[in-house]
């Protein structure tokens, strides 16, 4: 199901979301205790899962897409510089190479514990790793990530849920 309609995620932000099996409205911070994000420990964050469209996506954010066999990681050019440094290692984006990133350094923060332990938790239902590519906004191999966005309606396309439709009234006619 994966590599049809694979879920989207938002990791800009994904050391405030709620923990698994955490209430909802609770945040995993606090102002005086930072949660120790832990896959092992069971303690991962759980992100919101997005709606396959550009319309998803903000200039300042950074999105995962779990394609099942692999994993990208899109960061927008506007993304925080905080965000770049905490889980890349890097001051912006730009520092992103040309064909992206084939590895997440492994720091030790907040910010980049969080992301890790999510990552760890989608790879452990699986059989198989699955390898993941960091892009930023501007590269040429972003064509991988936005092919999978498939609720977008591009001119002489359908969106997946047009798709969809129609094959439901193709089988419905066939029924006939």
């Amino acid at each position: 199901m994966h590599m049809i309609y694979p879920p989207m995620y938002p990791v800009h932000n994904i050391h405030l979301q709620p923990l698994m099996g955490s209430d909802p409205n609770e945040t995993p911070t606090n102002a005086n205790q930072e949660t120790v994000f832990s896959f092992a420990e069971g303690k991962i964050p759980q992100p919101p899962q997005l709606q396959l469209s550009a319309e998803s996506l903000s200039r300042d954010g950074a999105y995962l897409l779990d394609k099942g066999t692999q994993m990208i990681l899109l960061v927008r050019s506007h993304v925080s510089m905080n965000w770049c440094m905490k889980v890349l290692d890097l001051p912006n984006p730009t520092g992103i190479p040309s064909g992206g990133l084939k590895s997440l350094p492994e720091l030790d923060n907040t910010v980049s514990n969080a992301l890790r332990a999510f990552i760890f938790h989608l790879l452990d239902s699986r059989p198989n790793h699955a390898p993941i590519l960091i892009l930023r906004d501007d590269d040429p191999s972003k064509a991988l990530f936005f092919e999978s966005l498939v609720d977008d309606r591009t001119d002489g396309s359908s969106s997946y849920v047009e798709f969809l439709q129609h094959i439901n009234g193709s089988i419905e006619k066939m029924k006939k």
